[in-house]
């Protein structure tokens, strides 16, 4: 076979591995980001809502400030007493069990006030992580549509490929078998061949020159 007839395969058969080459390393980059993709979604939809040191930070909030509400209502209450005893002389029972009621419902306010604030930043979490999953999802679905299209471009480029490779082997098949003919002629014409072994000669072949001569 002749230098360019070798270097036309070669090129077709490096065609025929381009496609494949290719279609697999984008398979393999989606299949890659899937499973990253995979892994973030499982981490996200195992630890949904605030994380535990986060509400630790609110518990501890909330503590500081039940700490302080009651020295302050521990002070006001010392105040109160104080002024009420030197008007008066003394305190009643009433006055006393009011005082406790006040102090009982800014105890309840306080707390409600600081389990609106963590529930606050619950659901502001759980949304902001609903809005990434749907994110990911179709993030995933983008990969994974890229790692099938991968796979056929892998399958359909070897095949097409191939299919260069065959019919270009066929073409040169047949330019060499036509140069063999020719010689065959000349062969002929300058007394060196039989013609009759040119006709046997060219009925062998695969295209098959015999009717020519």
């Amino acid at each position: 076979m002749s230098v360019l007839g070798t270097a036309a395969l070669i090129g077709a058969g490096i065609t025929a591995a381009s496609g494949i080459a290719s279609g697999v390393g984008t398979a393999i980059g989606a299949k890659k980001e899937r499973e990253r993709i995979d892994k973030e979604l499982e981490r996200i939809r195992r630890n949904r809502g605030l994380t535990a040191a986060e509400r630790s930070r609110f518990e501890a909030a909330a503590a500081a400030e039940r700490a302080g509400l009651e020295r302050r209502m521990q002070a006001e209450q010392g105040e109160e007493l104080a002024a009420q005893a030197a008007m008066q002389g003394g305190v009643s029972g009433r006055d006393i069990f009011l005082r406790e009621q006040a102090r009982q419902q800014a105890r309840t306010v306080q707390a409600a006030e600081a389990g609106q604030r963590e529930l606050a930043a619950e659901q502001a979490r759980r949304a902001e992580q609903a809005a990434r999953i749907s994110q990911l999802e179709g993030l995933r679905t983008q990969a994974e549509q890229q790692r099938i299209a991968g796979i056929t471009t892998a399958i359909t480029g070897g095949l097409a490929g191939g299919a260069a490779l065959a019919g270009r082997a066929t073409e040169l098949g047949d330019i060499q078998e036509e140069r063999e003919y020719q010689v065959d002629i000349e062969k002929a014409r300058q007394g060196l061949l039989d013609p009759d072994q040119v006709r046997i000669n060219a009925g062998g072949r695969r295209n098959s020159y015999g009717p020519r001569l």
